[in-house]
């Protein structure tokens, strides 16, 4: 997420409607690599919506097949 929208763009809080989490989850920054691994360390976009989703899941994201 760009610097410029501020910090609300970038965070998910609890009072959020669903649509409002939909809208930013979808404007995460991701990469231009295809299919979804997780790799913190190359892919820190796709690790931190992989790790997003395993919490609303209650998962571990290592064992995440996708």
């Amino acid at each position: 997420m760009s610097k410029s929208q501020g910090p609300e763009a970038g965070t998910i809080w609890l009072t959020d409607t669903p649509d409002v989490i939909r809208r930013k989850v979808g404007r995460a920054q991701t990469d231009s690599l295809r299919g979804v691994s997780y790799d913190p360390v190359a892919r820190p976009g796709i690790a931190n919506l992989i790790q997003l989703y395993s919490a609303l899941k209650v998962c571990h994201y290592c064992f995440l097949s996708l």
